[in-house]
């Protein structure tokens, strides 16, 4: 599982498949405001924060370090993160605020940063969750009713959910991921489901059922996806 909006931390799932039934609190990390939230391989948490910062937290909640705030006669890196990912030890961060997608090494070292405030390819309005699979970000532009997909470069790609049928359209996506098949799960949050779409963006079906969806994450156990209205994960 590489992120969900609320702290989900389940560090300590068996192997075999288990039902609904058998998941079970373990603990909580005080981490702060929270936005969104990825989890490395070594434990760490990386969470967005609502006052504009990036915050890495150990697997037992002590602040490791914290990316952002003012800068006394600089331009802010970033302003308002807002998703997050990891990829090949770089940390993937979408600002709402500016407009882009800020890259971080994962021990916090600026490194690159594309896009810009707009409508138009590689532009953004109020972008959401972000997602990188096999080198290939996928970003929920949320006030454009798209995802947007680009190249490791930030070569834009692509549009999802912009073409075909009302039930084939994206509308306020909220968050975004892909599964080992190459499958697109895009969290529509204006008409209350996920949408699946193939790896060419070619939709497929939806899941309903959940009030507000708002962020989604996947385990080789399953889909879990956050109801903002109801403040719980379903599975």
């Amino acid at each position: 599982m590489r992120k969900l909006l609320l702290i989900l931390l389940i560090m300590a799932l068996p192997l075999p498949v288990f039902a609904v039934h058998d998941i079970k609190f373990i603990s909580e990390i005080n981490v702060g405001r929270p936005l969104f939230v990825a989890v490395d391989e070594e434990g760490r948490i990386y969470t967005t924060q609502k006052d504009g910062t990036i915050r890495v937290l150990s697997r037992d909640g002590e602040t490791l370090f914290t990316l952002g705030g003012a800068v006394k006669g600089k331009e802010p890196i970033i302003k308002k993160p807002v998703g997050i990912d990891l990829y090949e030890n770089k940390i993937f961060v979408t600002d709402d605020a500016l407009g882009k997608v800020v890259i971080f090494s994962k021990d916090g070292e600026y490194l690159d940063s594309f896009g810009k405030k707009g409508s138009g390819p590689k532009e953004f309005k109020k972008p959401r969750g972000i997602f990188v699979y096999n080198g290939v970000i996928y970003v929920a532009d949320k006030g454009n009713d798209r995802v947007q997909v680009f190249g490791p470069n930030g070569v834009y790609m692509g549009s999802i959910g912009v073409e075909g049928e009302q039930d084939m359209l994206l509308e306020d996506p909220t968050d975004v991921v892909v599964d080992h098949n190459g499958l697109i799960y895009a969290v529509d949050n204006d008409n209350r489901n996920v949408k699946i779409f193939d790896h060419t963006g070619k939709f497929l079906k939806s899941i309903a059922g959940i009030t507000e969806p708002y962020s989604i994450a996947l385990d080789r156990d399953g889909i879990y996806i956050s109801d903002a209205a109801k403040h719980n994960i379903n599975k």
